[in-house]
């Protein structure tokens, strides 16, 4: 009888914080502030700060971002370009080569220990945080009487990312606790159990899993390892994967759940936290909404059934390819102890490839090689932005076309970052008098410009 009473305060817990962990976006209109009543001091304050950032990630992150991109995408090339020719088979291959494998049968287990949840068969485990936030959302318009204004809006609802609400125009009334106790995190495997065609087995060590290219598929623990009904199946097939939740035992004495009130509400596998204020946090933010004029501010929205800021929830993703190709380089003869590592070229690059289904090593090569080559074709084309910023201030401060401007300053970006990264190339060669030639024709069209007068 005393376990049918714990058990029937559970479910009635869980109950109610699935209610709580509510999905509806709320809603709430906020003030209207006119441009010559906006206050100085501390919001002037804040917006130079704001400017400040955005200027360092246009000036120094985007170039940067870049410039990383480039040197992996050359270091990748220049690591296959040495190893293309010298791998061999696994069953071919002796201890220190880099060596070649294709398995549907692995064997690993991955854990997240905070929350006490693990699952056989995965390579990579990933913990995904959200948080239950205000936005803010801002227009500039001008009323009948030509007076500019900016019309504040909020919606609160989950997001993946934590917001600041300091610099909000209302932060009292739409306040974002920054509680983060468990962040988004991946968790790989410590080691897989590779079965190959011959029989035997290998390792795969942990670096080399924590290179996986393969598909993330959510996780899900319902009753009986049910799929969920899918009313949506005829157009979206459900991709989860379905996990018995009494694999989730040990979870209500995890330090998830101990020490931040982690509760596994299930409705598409979610673990949930409910945010819970102190008295003196209340009083100040009711003291603070009085000051900015928002203490009665009762709107509709705030009768939406929608979450409680400052909540958190989880959910997870798993990598568990049912085949995978390796490439890596081979330890530990003989045969029953072969283990497969990062293997390190004479010019110090370390080489590791696992992606799901059966390839060969060019493959394998040529799939790693172009998805970095579309990453480095987005940041050359976000390298754009700091050249549309620099060719707008060059254009309303020295009365210069904007537009060569910009496109000399992109182009000359580029040149520059390819004659460090890769010398001398027909590339370069091609884009460095083409961006100058943009430059000088920016420079003399100040001539023609006309002037103020």
């Amino acid at each position: 009888h005393r376990q049918c009473a714990l058990s029937s305060r559970a479910r009635a817990r869980r109950s109610a914080l699935v209610w709580a962990m509510r999905t509806v976006p709320a809603f709430r209109q906020g003030r209207r502030v006119y441009h010559d009543e906006r206050p100085g001091g501390d919001n002037k304050c804040i917006a130079y700060f704001l400017y400040a950032v955005v200027l360092a990630i246009i000036g120094i992150g985007i170039p940067y971002f870049a410039v990383t991109n480039e040197l992996a995408y050359r270091s990748m090339a220049e690591s296959f370009e040495e190893v293309r020719g010298d791998i061999v088979d696994i069953k071919d291959a002796r201890d220190g080569d880099i060596a070649h494998l294709q398995s549907a049968e692995i064997a690993a287990s991955v854990a997240d220990d905070a929350f006490g949840v693990s699952l056989p068969s995965a390579l990579q485990l990933r913990r995904n945080t959200e948080y239950c936030q205000w936005e803010q959302f801002s227009q500039t318009k001008r009323d009948e009487n030509n007076r500019t204004y900016t019309q504040y809006s909020y919606v609160k609802t989950w997001r993946s990312y934590r917001i600041h609400s300091l610099a909000f125009d209302q932060p009292a009334a739409h306040h974002n606790p920054l509680r983060d106790p468990l962040p988004s995190s991946v968790f790989t495997a410590e080691s897989a159990e590779v079965r190959l065609a011959d029989g035997s087995s290998a390792i795969v060590e942990q670096a080399i899993l924590a290179k996986t290219r393969a598909p993330w598929h959510r996780v899900d623990w319902t009753l009986g390892a049910i799929p969920r009904k899918n009313w949506f199946a005829w157009f979206w097939k459900d991709a989860a994967r379905y996990e018995f939740i009494s694999a989730l035992d040990g979870t209500q004495t995890s330090l998830a759940a101990l020490q931040h009130n982690f509760v596994y509400v299930g409705q598409g596998g979610y673990f949930f936290s409910p945010y819970l204020s102190s008295r003196s946090e209340g009083m100040f933010k009711y003291f603070f909404q009085y000051l900015e004029g928002s203490l009665l501010d009762w709107q509709l929205g705030d009768l939406m059934p929608s979450c409680t800021t400052g909540d958190l929830r989880v959910w997870y993703s798993v990598q568990d390819p049912s085949e995978v190709s390796v490439v890596g380089k081979i330890l530990a003869i003989p045969e029953e102890h072969r283990r497969i590592d990062l293997y390190q070229t004479a010019k110090g690059h370390d080489v590791g490839i696992l992606q799901a289904g059966f390839k060969s090593p060019e493959q394998m090569m040529n799939d790693e090689v172009r998805r970095q080559q579309w990453q480095c074709l987005f940041t050359r084309i976000l390298l754009g932005v700091p050249a549309v910023c620099l060719g707008f201030y060059t254009g309303d401060n020295f009365k210069v076309d904007y537009r060569p401007v910009i496109a000399g300053t992109w182009g000359l970006a580029i040149a520059v970052m390819w004659l460090i990264m890769w010398g001398m190339n027909r590339y370069s060669l091609v884009m460095l008098p083409l961006s100058f030639a943009g430059l000088v024709y920016a420079v003399k069209s100040r001539k023609i410009a006309p002037k103020d007068s």
